[in-house]
């Protein structure tokens, strides 16, 4: 059975709900609101908060910001309030004031910070959060590669230097997805992004073949209105190396009208290996018995915009 709609439920907002509010430097602000339900309605009540809006930040909004409720707390009237009942036995406690009576619900807003935001990049009436973690990678730079300063003189061969390679997690939680993008899922799991890739819910762009798509970790919520939403929580690797040789033809920008225009910037991601005859990146090919170029690469290339955009399925 459909749990009700809004004009099924038996609630009002309290004039002492008014103006409540705090503002904190370290969590942000803190809202509420408080109204009168029928304590039979209450679940309904707490759900359609967290769910009825299309928005994806609960139905019942707090006036003139863009917070979503994160909880709605239930609680007696005060003892002089008129529709208090007070029980003699066990079955008018049920009857009278978990199903008959009013309680008074708080619900509890928290501003939508920069990591937890709609973008204009989802689909309508879903939001994503967004969570960054690192890690890194030794490599090994043999000396004859290397020279001291100040000399100029070679590193022994026998010498080795190590350099950490900083590597950056990202991982994003898009949420209230009606339609999996199962396929984009499935096509982009194990693959880099072919060209520059906005990550929804922030305003970084990864450069191209530099980010790993490691896959997906979906997880369905179903409600009483025999509807269902998913979470999916995308986890991406990102290995942007500074190269330890600069480029040739490569200028840094200047002031100078007369110095040559700097080029664009040199991406080595996930293709690229330390080459130790060359002493720099280079993109590597798996040899599979066809030489040159059309070997194939370490990891294939893929278009990450579908992994934000709902499955289409054909009539």
């Amino acid at each position: 059975m459909a749990a009700p709609n809004w004009k099924n439920i038996d609630f009002e907002e309290l004039i002492e709900s008014g103006v409540s509010e705090q503002y904190s430097a370290d969590s942000g602000d803190n809202l509420t609101r408080v109204f009168k339900v029928l304590a039979g309605h209450r679940r309904d009540f707490a759900f359609h908060v967290f769910n009825s809006a299309s928005d994806g930040f609960g139905a019942i909004v707090y006036p003139g910001t863009r917070a979503r409720a994160n909880t709605v707390n239930f609680s007696p009237f005060p003892p002089n309030d008129h529709n208090i009942f007070t029980p003699t036995v066990i079955s008018d406690i049920e009857s009278q004031i978990y199903l008959h009576n009013y309680v008074r619900a708080e619900i509890a807003y928290a501003t939508v910070q920069s990591e937890e935001q709609d973008s204009e990049d989802l689909p309508d009436g879903t939001y994503a959060t967004y969570k960054m973690n690192w890690t890194g990678e030794f490599i090994e730079l043999p000396g004859r590669h290397l020279r001291w300063e100040g000399t100029g003189e070679k590193v022994k061969d026998d010498a080795f230097a190590t350099k950490l390679i900083p590597r950056t997690q990202h991982v994003v939680t898009w949420n209230r997805v009606t339609n999996p993008p199962w396929s984009a899922i499935s096509k982009c799991r194990g693959r880099v992004n072919k060209t520059k890739f906005k990550i929804p819910a922030t305003k970084q762009t990864i450069g191209p073949q530099t980010l790993l798509f490691m896959g997906a970790e979906p997880e369905i919520t179903f409600t009483t209105e025999d509807q269902s939403y998913w979470s999916l929580v995308y986890t991406f690797e990102e290995k942007s190396v500074t190269g330890l040789k600069t480029p040739d033809g490569w200028y840094p920008p200047s002031d100078d009208p007369m110095a040559p225009p700097p080029v664009e910037t040199v991406y080595y991601g996930w293709n690229h290996i330390w080459n130790d005859a060359t002493g720099e990146w280079t993109r590597a090919r798996v040899w599979n018995g066809t030489d040159g170029d059309a070997a194939d690469m370490m990891y294939d290339e893929e278009e990450f915009k579908d992994l934000f955009e709902f499955q289409i399925y054909p009539v």
